[in-house]
């Protein structure tokens, strides 16, 4: 993606169509194709779906289609996006949605159940730069804070709500045969 900048049409920094096919940038649409993508569903099922989500009408050829939706969601709509190494994974939005709700009303007044429509990119913006006292940023803060330099007392607390905040595990399909395989092997 393009860095922002308000010298930018909006139709440039919040695009509601891309290469000429209609999409739907609302921010639940995007989360819903997000934890769309996570589930155990087929991934032809998926795929499908996650394009009816996502255009609106018309959509482009196939092998194109879920590379734009890729590319979107991440933020990166140049020809370069696939070059990029996967950072690590600070938070999660189904995990993490309560103090995202929250800091978004307490932030900008803004309560993302009730409100309109609200861009995807917009949304990530405003996330990335809650305040640091938000409730999101304190979590996400505990949950890789360096316990090394606290004293014993408060290390032995802080490393409790450290563990109460971390994110779950998540297995793909496969693993969660594995487990049960093993499982049933030990009974």
């Amino acid at each position: 993606m393009h860095k922002f900048s308000l010298s930018r049409r909006k139709e440039d920094s919040f695009p509601t169509e891309i290469d000429g096919y209609a999409i739907n940038a609302d921010f639940r649409n995007i989360l819903g194709i997000l934890r769309l993508q996570s589930s155990h569903e087929d991934d032809r099922k998926k795929i499908a779906f996650m394009l009816s989500f996502f255009y609106i009408g018309q959509q482009p050829p196939s092998d194109e289609a879920f590379e734009i939706i890729k590319q979107f969601i991440s933020g990166d709509d140049s020809e370069a996006a696939g070059g990029s190494l996967p950072q690590e994974k600070t938070f999660d939005f189904e995990f993490d949605a309560e103090e995202i709700y929250a800091s978004f009303l307490r932030d900008y007044q803004i309560d993302l159940i009730e409100c309109g429509f609200l861009h995807w990119r917009k949304f990530m913006l405003m996330l990335n730069h809650l305040s640091d006292d938000s409730p999101f940023k304190r979590k996400v803060h505990l949950r890789f804070m360096d316990f090394d330099e606290k004293a014993d007392a408060r290390k032995k607390k802080l490393q409790e709500a450290k563990r109460s905040v971390q994110l779950p595990i998540e297995y793909t399909k496969k693993e969660l045969e594995e487990l049960e395989e093993i499982y049933a092997m030990l009974e």
